[in-house]
């Protein structure tokens, strides 16, 4: 309510002061017979400048354009962690997880595979892409997330056995309701 009530605000005393300056720049061209000097034409571009930011919302997070996230096999499971607010992995701000992949609509999300014991496979069904992992390798996989929802992450170790720790959840959200999500872990 606050927020909006500040845009309302910004753009009535912006339209105000707009109107002000071009009734004066009128004036000035009407009754002097002078063009309005730089000065005059600069306060209003100016001022259509700051009307047309005043919807932004200031408050609002970064978009996200891109996000990393490492994941590593280990004892039949995933651990992963992916970047926090900085968009670098391996930084103080990195959100650790097991089995949950939170990302941004309209993110380019890159996925690195890594195993510190056995093969591992992971999918990414609605990317149509699969990648391997394997010991002292790294694979990834590089999808953009352009569907809201909940997907499963198939997750398989090459003994031929299913392991449960290994299915994996990919959840792609808004990106305001990411970022809502990133501050909730910060």
């Amino acid at each position: 309510m606050r927020e909006a009530m500040g845009r309302n605000r910004c753009s009535v005393i912006s339209i105000y002061i707009l109107m002000t300056e071009h009734s004066s720049s009128w004036h000035l061209t009407r009754f002097s017979h002078r063009d309005p000097s730089p000065h005059h034409l600069g306060w209003v571009l100016l001022l259509l400048l700051e009307l047309a930011g005043c919807g932004q919302d200031i408050n609002s997070a970064p978009r996200v354009e891109v996000i990393k996230i490492e994941m590593t096999g280990h004892d039949f499971k995933w651990q992963s962690h992916s970047s926090g607010g900085d968009g670098r992995l391996g930084t103080a701000d990195d959100v650790r997880a097991a089995q949950v992949l939170h990302v941004p609509l309209d993110a380019d999300v890159e996925i690195v595979l890594k195993s510190m014991d056995y093969i591992y496979t992971l999918a990414v069904p609605q990317a149509k892409i699969k990648e391997i992992a394997v010991p002292d390798l790294t694979f990834r996989l590089q999808f953009k997330a352009d569907q809201v929802g909940t997907f499963v992450l198939p997750g398989d170790q090459m003994c031929g056995y299913s392991h449960p720790d290994l299915m994996g959840t990919l959840i792609v959200e808004t990106q305001k309701d990411y970022a809502r999500w990133l501050a909730s872990k910060q």
